[in-house]
């Protein structure tokens, strides 16, 4: 018998992974097999689970007033610039995706256009 929970339906469920490292790095250090776990365990409870990930993120908003010396000032300054709307994008669907953003649309849609 599959886990079970006190949730009385099933819920779309989804991770924002937010971290500093690379991509590249993420899979060296095994993250990739952390948040399959964690979507495999929340999807058997809930019944679904989505995980986003943007990599390579700033940790504070101007990095030439703090002293951090294992990141380039100039890429996360042009990382932010061209990848967090982009990520933002990634996000804001995700969302959409969980909130049934398809279905919503549709019964709308419905209410518009009479049979």
């Amino acid at each position: 018998m599959p886990y079970e929970t006190l949730v009385p339906r099933k819920i779309k469920t989804g991770f924002i992974y937010t971290m500093n490292v690379p991509e590249e790095r993420s899979k060296e250090f095994g993250y990739e097999q952390i948040f399959t776990t964690n979507e495999r365990y929340v999807g058997m409870l809930l019944g679904f689970a989505e995980t986003l990930c943007a990599f390579d993120t700033c940790q504070v908003d101007d990095y030439s007033k703090v002293v951090i010396e294992s990141f380039d000032p100039i890429h996360k300054a042009k990382r932010r610039k061209e990848v967090l709307p982009l990520e933002c994008q990634r996000a804001f669907a995700l969302g959409q995706r969980l909130a049934g953003a398809e279905t919503i649309a549709a019964l709308s849609l419905r209410k518009v256009v009479p049979n």
